[in-house]
């Protein structure tokens, strides 16, 4: 899990995976009475094979996709569309030509969860490159929304799938999962507690020589757990933080910040279709290969990205390069909670203790603001966007779940490889007591001839 993440297309691999702009057969759009105004959450415009795409994002995980070359709505994804969009995927990111279509896939262990239920069906391709790669193409979106190689499988079978309890047929039944990993839990709380208890009881300071009275496996299983018990409780404790309903210690919901700091609904109306019919004569580098409209403050925003995800903010109206007024960053921060004083707020070029990730990287730089009350909001330096708000309960969360789970409690500390030995060697201690208090669990049942 250290190494090999689940499954997932990343924002990098598709950013990678994604061909360059050709605009040159755009842009035509459903006029109001063709396709009237709804509420999204994001638009994007895209190359699928047969040429430039507009992707609206839903408000719940949906996505509507529309053929900028003729403004029609892609109301379902042909096999024919699928296997072209497989074989884009497939050749951009460098895995060859040659798919091999294996039939349609309602879930499976890697696309069970409800995160993928607006995208099914699926379309399952193999890569032929001996990797055995997967590729999943859904039938609604035509976009392939899930890859996983042979190996990302098999590592995640015995790392994430065993350690988050999560074979398809547990997991699938959410009430089920949820108290198997309860009760298996407080057994372990218990066992820990019980073990830490009895090791501190059984020290002996009194007598010279060994602190402890036990010998063989006995002793090792003693020193280990004085050693690392206190790291195992902490473990499995912060470990149910992460399950619903204990996530509710995160806070209350920061939507009224990010609609505050959005300014007004973002609806595809015709600000946003003169946008795109305006692309037909925008000039773009020649790596640019996707278009991110955004809201921010009520105005209408582009970021134009390219297969190294660097990003770059366009005027959607004249599609010119366009620099956010300074201004605007301390005067929405404001907005944000006009009630409450700002304590400090600046421009940050590095991630810091709560805007960071291990898996990613963070947009930067990011404008940060922290309120007296000790909530921080980062603002997208390029976008304007809120990109994150964390409420003082998060940040509780925060130090108790990832620093405690992950031993993550600062930049310095996550520095590889310095945080992949820390997590080794208390991984190995853990992993020891497990296995020696195991062994003396097996010799005390068996009995003696």
């Amino acid at each position: 899990m250290m190494y090999v993440p689940y499954p997932a297309v990343s924002e990098a691999e598709r950013l990678q995976a994604s061909p360059q702009l050709d605009l040159s057969l755009c842009c035509s759009v459903p006029t109001l009475d063709e396709f009237s105004d709804i509420d999204i959450s994001g638009a994007r415009v895209a190359m699928w094979p047969s040429g430039p795409m507009l992707f609206l994002a839903g408000q719940f995980g949906s996505q509507y996709g529309i053929d900028l070359t003729n403004s029609e709505y892609v109301f379902e994804i042909t096999q024919a569309q699928a296997d072209a969009n497989a074989m884009q995927f497939s050749e951009e990111s460098g895995l060859g030509s040659d798919l091999e279509f294996l039939g349609m896939l309602e879930r499976d262990q890697w696309t069970f969860t409800g995160f993928y239920d607006p995208l099914r069906p699926f379309y399952l391709y193999e890569s032929q490159d001996g990797s055995g790669t997967l590729l999943y193409v859904s039938s609604l979106s035509g976009d392939v929304v899930m890859d996983s190689t042979r190996v990302e499988r098999g590592w995640n079978w015995v790392g994430a799938v065993i350690h988050w309890l999560y074979p398809q047929i547990l997991r699938s039944n959410t009430q089920v999962w949820f108290w198997v990993v309860v009760v298996l839990t407080c057994l372990s709380l218990f066992l820990t507690i019980t073990g830490i208890y009895v090791a501190i009881k059984y020290l002996n300071f009194k007598k010279p020589g060994s602190l402890s009275p036990f010998r063989g496996w006995g002793l090792w299983h003693h020193y280990i757990g004085l050693i690392f018990g206190l790291l195992t409780l902490t473990w499995l404790i912060s470990g149910l933080l992460s399950v619903e309903p204990f996530t509710a210690l995160q806070g209350r919901s920061t939507n009224l910040e990010r609609s505050i700091a959005q300014g007004a609904p973002f609806i595809f109306d015709a600000n946003i279709r003169a946008s795109i019919r305006a692309l037909e004569n925008a000039e773009f580098p020649e790596d640019v290969v996707n278009i991110e409209y955004s809201l921010a403050d009520g105005q209408l925003g582009a970021v134009a990205e390219d297969k190294d995800g660097g990003r770059t903010a366009y005027n959607p109206s004249t599609w010119q390069p366009q620099l956010r007024d300074p201004q605007y960053f301390p005067d929405i921060a404001q907005r944000v909670r006009p009630q409450m004083s700002i304590e400090q707020q600046g421009w940050i070029e590095r991630e810091d203790s709560y805007y960071y990730s291990r898996r990613t990287d963070p947009a930067l730089p990011a404008y940060r603001v922290v309120y007296e009350d000790g909530e921080r909001a980062y603002l997208d330096g390029v976008s304007g966007e809120l990109n994150y708000y964390i409420t003082k309960p998060r940040q509780w969360n925060r130090w108790l779940f990832n620093g405690l789970h992950s031993l993550d409690f600062n930049n310095f500390i996550r520095q590889r490889p310095l945080w992949d030995i820390l997590l080794w060697l208390t991984l190995g201690g853990v992993t020891a007591g497990s296995i020696t208090g195991t062994w003396l669990g097996i010799r005390r049942l068996i009995p003696k001839n």
